[in-house]
């Protein structure tokens, strides 16, 4: 019991002595309140720094995972619908190119129908151009002859001044004797005294009889005013004269001039 209460009595002393040490021990000094102050502000705003940045490091780390975890499911995805538009975007290339083609084949086709369309009109012009220029020269031809057959008892073109088979020289002087040539202003004009009829050969070669003058006269203005308009005609329309039309014209001429002399030489004999 006593040892006891005397322990008890040491641990109070103990705490006595404690209790009387100066406080200057565990209390800051006089006048360092306020670096003490600023100082746990400093370690305070030191921590408040620290957790911030390693939260924002936290969160920068956490966005690329998250970020890299997206791009790594959505790249698949990304090429999967860049492949879906290259074929949309070549299907519609070949589409265009179809289409065109289609186009480009139709305005062939319009083409050659317009150009097989426009040889053809320009060949049935020509045909019906050639047929106008085969029916002038034929009615050329035809008014030559019919002009050269128009001779006073002597044969067609190629027997200029000599009479026909069936008519001799002295039959065709007694013709030619009633036959005068006068001088007129517009040339020598047939001042014609038939006492037999004379024998004309029309165009198509039949020979027939002028028995009056005055019919002789209306036959050879009816020739002249033929090839005069005949003449006018074709250079109205200046169509170019070959060398044989030219050669007939002055087989023509040559054989009026030939009729002229013979007519003259007849009735000076």
């Amino acid at each position: 019991m006593q040892c006891s209460l005397r322990g008890m009595g040491e641990i109070e002393g103990a705490s006595t002595r404690a209790t009387r040490t100066p406080a200057s021990d565990t209390l800051p000094k006089p006048g360092r309140v306020n670096e003490v102050c600023k100082e746990w502000l400093v370690h305070e705003d030191g921590a408040l720094a620290y957790q911030l940045q390693k939260e924002e490091v936290d969160q920068h780390y956490t966005g690329n995972k998250s970020r890299n975890a997206i791009i790594r499911e959505d790249l698949p995805k990304a090429r999967h619908e860049q492949k879906i538009e290259e074929e949309e975007a070549l299907a519609k290339y070949h589409q265009m190119i179809f289409l065109q083609e289609e186009k480009d084949a139709k305005i062939a086709m319009q083409l050659a129908e317009k150009i097989e369309r426009e040889e053809a009109e320009k060949k049935y012009r020509l045909e019906l151009n050639d047929q106008e220029i085969a029916r002038q020269i034929q009615e050329r031809e035809k008014l030559s002859v019919n002009r050269a057959h128009a001779l006073v008892a002597v044969g067609d073109i190629n027997s200029v001044g000599l009479p026909c088979a069936d008519i001799s020289e002295p039959k065709l002087i007694n013709q030619l004797r009633g036959i005068k040539l006068k001088e007129s202003s517009s040339g020598l004009v047939c001042s014609a005294n038939l006492t037999k009829p004379l024998l004309i050969k029309s165009g198509h070669g039949v020979v027939y009889k002028v028995e009056k003058e005055e019919e002789f006269r209306k036959f050879q203005e009816l020739k002249d005013e033929e090839l005069a308009k005949t003449l006018q005609e074709q250079e109205n329309n200046f169509e170019p004269i070959d060398q044989l039309d030219k050669d007939r014209l002055i087989a023509i001429e040559a054989q009026d001039q030939e009729l002229a002399r013979l007519l003259q030489e007849r009735v000076c004999m």
